[in-house]
């Protein structure tokens, strides 16, 4: 009910009208019809739930590999996910990362502003084979023509890592499985030749990232790590369905596991299903009705 204030101007609901004050001045806006999300609308809007909370913690959980994002990151990376998971045929809402295409993350730059293939001019190769052992490979390189070092004042070193990452959202931990790293030489350098043989937990969604480190070394303040919002070059290398995994239950219970803290896609596929479940047995019974009646 729209009541009249001191000043004389009404304030409050009246009808399908509400009275504001804006400016000195009493405005009358009328108030919108409620807007009745249809049943695909409401599952698409669930499904993006669900990819947000995927992008966010994967973003989270891979900091360690690089130290500065781009400030678009958030959307690449959403946009990377939706297509994985919508590549599924899985219904909307059955369907997680689990389910996902994973060679969409390939050529990923976690830093857009210096992607690796920019920074660094060979190109790397890897592969993974039925066990899950990866194999890295980097052809001979020279430190100062095939490694772009970002402007700084005094000279730069550059270190080459490659880290694998495993996930498994439907149990809200991920592990970091392997690093292994090289410090570039600024003349020529040997090939590099890396294998890794993780222990994958079953279910494992598992990441190759590669990622370039630069710093300063010297005698008195030793080495200094100087990666910056504008360059810090890492990528992901491929990723993959572990499928069974590689390990045991009691190996897989050893394994450093750190929480997926706020991924809620569990929760919102979790919801759904019970409201599904509800939906279905509201018309059964509604079939149920009809043919007995």
């Amino acid at each position: 009910m729209a009541v009249r204030d001191r000043q004389g101007n009404l304030r409050g609901r009246a009808g399908d009208k509400i009275n504001r004050v804006l400016g000195g001045k009493n405005i009358v806006q009328a108030i919108p019809d409620e807007v009745n999300q249809t049943e695909a609308t409401k599952k698409c809007s669930g499904e993006w739930g669900l990819v947000s909370t995927t992008g966010k913690v994967i973003r989270k959980a891979m900091s360690y590999i690089c130290d500065f994002y781009d400030s678009d990151i958030t959307n690449r990376l959403t946009a990377v996910v939706k297509k994985s998971i919508t590549a599924s045929d899985k219904k909307i809402l059955h369907r997680d990362l689990h389910d996902g295409d994973t060679d969409v993350f390939a050529g990923f730059q976690f830093n857009i502003k210096s992607p690796v293939d920019r920074a660094l001019k060979v190109k790397p190769e890897v592969s993974v084979d039925e066990n899950y052992r990866v194999s890295f490979f980097l052809p001979a390189f020279s430190g100062k023509q095939d490694v772009v070092y970002p402007k700084f004042p005094s000279q730069l070193r550059c270190s080459i890592s490659v880290h694998i990452t495993a996930f498994n959202l439907r149990k809200d931990y991920f592990i970091r499985l392997e690093r292994r790293n090289a410090d570039v030489r600024i003349t020529e350098n040997e090939p590099l030749e890396w294998y890794f043989s993780p222990l994958i937990p079953e279910g494992g969604i598992v990441f190759v990232c590669l990622s370039l480190a630069y710093f300063t070394d010297d005698n008195k303040s030793g080495r200094r790590y100087v990666n910056g919002k504008d360059w810090c070059p890492a990528t992901i290398l491929t990723a993959f369905h572990a499928g069974p995994g590689n390990t045991d239950e009691a190996s897989s219970g050893a394994l450093d596991k750190e929480a997926l803290n706020g991924y809620m896609g569990n929760e919102l596929i979790r919801n759904f299903l019970l409201v599904e479940e509800e939906d279905e047995t509201e018309v059964q019974q509604g079939v149920e009705m009809i043919i007995y009646s």
